[in-house]
């Protein structure tokens, strides 16, 4: 698990604009920036941090907690808690899931986030064009490109959509499949985030979890 202050896991844009260079690249800087530019762009008021009821559990493959659920590769390492999303009010929690015994480049993260409105009574093509704008934006600033999305989809029955962004960091060429799960008031990123040697195993995950993901 990471310690120290929040910018030492990566580098967050503030809504007021400030987009400083990033730090060196350390892992996970991708999703943190994502998360922090996604909610920039839907969130127009800040939201009310609320306390976990109970703490997740995850045994053999089964992930609990939060109010929600799914399946994940039984051999992984699950550290609770990392760095993966915006170090800021609205985040609720963030789990991360690794294919070896640490933290690396390649992971599985899924992070929450308190919206300030009901996503659910939001038009889905507004959505989905702030979510076209942010990540673009987002690739542009780390090299990179939008190479797919964010295109609509259902997970568990709420509105989904899905993206994916390739870039650099750290000398390594990294993809990132993104699925922004809205459900209500709360936002769930799924961030799958791979080199070339790891895509077939985090592709795997990735699908693992999304098609498993259960709310309440």
């Amino acid at each position: 698990m990471r310690t120290g202050a929040p910018e030492q896991w990566g580098w967050a844009p503030t809504a007021g604009g400030n987009t400083a260079p990033p730090p060196a690249p350390r892992p996970s800087a991708l999703a943190v920036t994502l998360s922090a530019l996604l909610l920039a762009a839907l969130i127009a008021a800040p939201a009310v941090l609320h306390q976990t009821p109970a703490p997740p559990t995850a045994q053999g493959g089964a992930f609990s907690g939060h109010g929600i659920s799914f399946s994940y590769p039984a051999s992984w390492t699950w550290i609770t808690g990392p760095g993966f999303g915006a170090e800021a009010g609205n985040r609720l929690w963030s789990e991360g899931f690794f294919p070896g015994p640490s933290e690396g480049l390649s992971y599985v993260a899924v992070t929450a986030y308190r919206l300030p409105f009901d996503a659910d009574l939001q038009p889905v093509t507004a959505l989905a064009a702030q979510l076209k704008t942010v990540m673009s934006t987002l690739a542009t600033r780390f090299n990179g490109s939008l190479t797919s999305g964010p295109t609509s989809v259902q997970v568990d029955g709420a509105q989904a959509f899905s993206a994916t962004i390739t870039f650099q960091q750290a000398g390594q060429d990294l993809t990132t499949q993104v699925v922004a799960v809205f459900s209500g008031s709360t936002q769930y990123n799924i961030n799958c985030e791979y080199t070339a040697d790891s895509q077939a195993q985090v592709s795997g995950a990735c699908a693992q979890v999304v098609s498993s993901f259960r709310l309440g």
